[in-house]
């Protein structure tokens, strides 16, 4: 079955659009870019140069992924998310409307990243973490695999959040800080511990 390219939508000449690929109305696929096998771009997104979007992978209305980025296979990117350049999203992760992922960040298979999260610049999440609604995370920082920040909490710039911890509910991990491994912070506290 042949791709969709809806008559609305500017694909370049050089980019690669994979079988039974959709490209919805008002979408851009830029310079060399990459849309796999069964994935879908919806209405008004962006893929800009060099961008890959794989198999079975999902781009929400008005959403834009950067140059160089790479959408793993069955990936959803919500509606109105904004992914920079050279930003890794690894197979089945799942990001919420609103949510911005900055520039050279990794973020591992199956993690989960609620609307409005921030993910600052090259920052990581390993696999399995969730980043709840309009969690923060600062440039470089790391959080663990199975890691759970819930709504509202902050991770600044450079700490690390341990495998399996929980940052409660508007918590705030101050920057370089290190929580370890499966520890529980409380909701409304500060942890500055490295």
């Amino acid at each position: 079955m042949a791709e969709r390219i809806d008559k609305t939508a500017t694909v370049h000449p050089s980019a690669h659009i994979g079988a039974q690929a959709t490209i919805d109305p008002g979408a851009m696929v830029g310079y060399l870019a990459t849309i796999g096998k069964g994935a879908r771009i919806a209405e008004d997104a962006i893929v800009r140069l060099r961008g890959v979007v794989r198999a079975y992978a999902v781009v929400g209305e008005e959403s834009t992924i950067g140059p160089h980025s790479d959408i793993h296979a069955e990936a959803v990117i919500g509606a109105h998310v904004t992914i920079g350049s050279r930003v890794r999203i690894g197979r089945g992760v799942a990001v919420g409307r609103y949510a911005s992922i900055e520039s050279y960040s990794q973020i591992e298979d199956g993690v989960r990243i609620g609307q409005g999260a921030h993910i600052g610049k090259g920052a990581t999440v390993d696999q399995g973490a969730v980043i709840e609604q309009r969690a923060t995370i600062g440039a470089r920082a790391m959080i663990g695999a199975g890691a759970v920040l819930n709504r509202r909490a902050g991770v600044a710039a450079e700490a690390v959040v341990g495998a399996n911890a929980r940052i409660g509910t508007n918590a705030r991990i101050a920057a370089r800080a290190r929580v370890p491994v499966g520890m529980n912070v409380a909701p409304n506290t500060k942890y500055s511990e490295s």
